[in-house]
């Protein structure tokens, strides 16, 4: 992708998707939960999941916009 370029449709999704499949797989590291600070980890990665499903379930209803606009055009 040229950087002058911004992103297409399916570069977007692709990076939203992504972006989630990380903060999964931070959260399947097995690592001790025995601190106070562990435990505050563990919570920060779950909040750092749900912002992502809800980043990506608000950027679906403007890529769905997109995709009606550029169907309906064809």
């Amino acid at each position: 992708m040229n950087p002058a370029q911004p992103p297409t449709l399916r570069q977007q999704i692709v990076q939203f998707i992504g972006e989630i499949q990380n903060e999964l797989r931070n959260f399947k590291i097995p690592k001790e939960y025995t601190t106070k600070n562990h435990l505050l980890n563990i919570s920060g990665r779950f909040s750092g999941i749900f912002n992502e499903l809800r980043g990506f379930s608000e950027g679906m209803t403007s890529f769905s916009n997109e995709i009606n606009e550029a169907s309906s055009q064809r």
